[in-house]
């Protein structure tokens, strides 16, 4: 995207990264739903 920038890093792709982190829902380990408390409304 930025061919001339500088300290360039490699890395995996978004969807590689995805699928990587889904598959151990199909290894028998299925995610855990996030916290239900995360956000708290302040008035």
């Amino acid at each position: 995207m930025l061919p001339a920038g500088t300290d360039r890093v490699g890395g995996v792709v978004d969807l590689d990264a995805f699928v990587a982190y889904m598959g151990r829902t199909t290894a028998g380990a299925p995610l855990a739903p996030p916290a239900l408390d995360r956000i708290t409304v302040q008035p």
